[in-house]
């Protein structure tokens, strides 16, 4: 056989211009997907703003308890006259202009503002809340990212066993014809394998399809390719779950899971903002002192600088603002009610969400042999069909009906697989694991 190098050069060119044009490609297995989709996704990065913004709540929040200096000055400039009444009996008009010059330096220091202590024990739950957050949303992206790593690799294997599926169809198809040509077939034979061919190449179109939204899916995800992704194992086996309580596994998701965490952060929250509101029936202490220059302040005073200083005690003390506390306070503790029932709703949720992946991670190695055993039996039946077929007591739309339920068996082996992994991604993550510790806990099923 010769090889045309020249050609092959070329078609390598090409396919090289072709990478450079698609941008970087996504490389490696899940993990890999992970580290791409940690600094390009833009939700993530949305919620790292986010968390930067929240934890400013807590140098906000110190300012109105530290002291605060300020400086004025200004130089205005008067112009008018002034009558006077001279010894004549008449008045004398005299011109003024002159400048008026003042400066002051005032400073205030909070002695005890129960309003701005609470509101800094807020804004410390409320930075911790904004962290919390910021780790929700990366277990949420992990989420994301295996629905979407895992659509592509079950598209894949569908176009596959399509494409497999074709070429079955056109072999049984050829086998027909030439059983008619040999008088020993039937024209409706060859009308229903020309049927389930044309039926075959269309879903064969719709994977192609499929198979390409799932990788911009990805890419979405990632800013990568995503043309060449890990697949499983071909000798994976659903692991043992471990623990193997599930009251072990709620456990851990009440203690880690960082939507309850967040959930009882704003909680606090909410029973501080009650404490904050009650505070505004409480007086404010301060020491106030400052320095003031000012030259010519009146007419009385012209060609005159005075300097004063002055330091003291302010106390103010809040004696009615027309039921306004009152109702605020009221406000915050029916908030203080609905943050309590969110966290109430947030743990059946985990608890159900637990619940429900140990079910499915528990069920998920019986389910998988059996639909093992179905693809194993099918393929033993399509054996036997295409033997009876030749016998002639079968007939070729039995042969046809054995070839699509194997197809159907191997696509339903594969869509359990995946589905086994993604409940196994979200048990860890409700559970309350690291979002590292999760996608390790993937990639490992997964060829490097």
């Amino acid at each position: 056989m010769q090889i045309n190098f020249r050609k092959t050069v070329g078609l390598a060119s090409v396919l090289s211009a072709l990478v450079m044009l698609t941008g970087p490609v996504l490389a490696g297995g899940f993990a890999d997907a992970y580290q791409a989709a940690l600094s390009y996704d833009p939700k993530l990065q949305g919620a790292r703003f986010e968390r930067d913004a929240g934890l400013q709540a807590v140098p906000l929040a110190k300012a109105g308890l530290l002291p605060s200096l300020s400086f004025s000055a200004s130089r205005p400039r008067v112009h008018g006259y002034r009558e006077l009444p001279n010894q004549q009996g008449t008045t004398t008009e005299q011109d003024l202009s002159y400048a008026a010059p003042q400066r002051s330096l005032n400073l205030r220091v909070p002695l005890f503002n129960p309003e701005g202590i609470m509101r800094y024990r807020q804004a410390e739950t409320q930075a911790a809340y904004s962290e919390v957050q910021l780790t929700s949303r990366t277990l949420e992206l992990v989420d994301r990212l295996g629905q979407a790593y895992f659509r592509a690799l079950l598209a894949e294997e569908e176009l596959k066993l399509l494409q497999a599926q074709v070429n079955a169809f056109s072999e049984q198809r050829r086998l027909t014809q030439r059983r008619l040509q040999g008088g020993e077939g039937t024209r409706t034979e060859v009308a229903e394998a020309d049927a389930r061919l044309d039926l075959a190449q269309a879903q064969l179109l719709d994977a192609k399809d499929n198979i390409e939204v799932s990788r911009r899916d990805l890419q979405a995800i990632t800013g990568k390719d995503a043309s060449v992704i890990a697949p499983v194992k071909p000798d994976f086996l659903p692991p043992v779950i471990a623990p193997d309580s599930v009251q072990t596994w709620l456990t851990a998701a009440y203690e880690n899971s960082a939507l309850i965490q967040g959930r009882r952060l704003a909680l606090e929250a909410a029973r501080i903002e009650v404490s904050k509101s009650f505070s505004g029936h409480l007086p404010r202490v301060d020491l106030v002192g400052g320095i003031s220059k000012a030259s010519n302040e009146s007419l009385s005073t012209l060609n005159q600088t005075t300097l004063q200083k002055s330091i003291g005690i302010q106390l103010n003390v809040p004696l009615y603002s027309g039921g306004y506390v009152n109702a605020l306070t009221q406000q915050s503790r029916s908030m203080l009610q609905k943050a309590q029932t969110d966290l109430d709703a947030e743990l059946a949720a985990t608890e159900l969400s637990v619940r429900r992946g140990f079910l499915l991670a528990v069920s998920g190695s019986g389910k998988m042999q059996a639909y093992k055993k179905a693809v194993d039996s099918s393929e033993v039946a399509l054996d036997g069909v295409r033997r009876g077929l030749q016998a002639g007591y079968r007939t070729n739309v039995d042969v046809l009906d054995a070839q699509r339920q194997v197809f159907s068996a191997k696509r339903d082996l594969a869509q359990a697989r995946y589905d086994y992994l993604m409940s196994r991604l979200r048990l860890f993550s409700a559970a309350g694991y690291p979002a590292q510790a999760v996608v390790a806990e993937i990639d490992q099923y997964l060829m490097q």
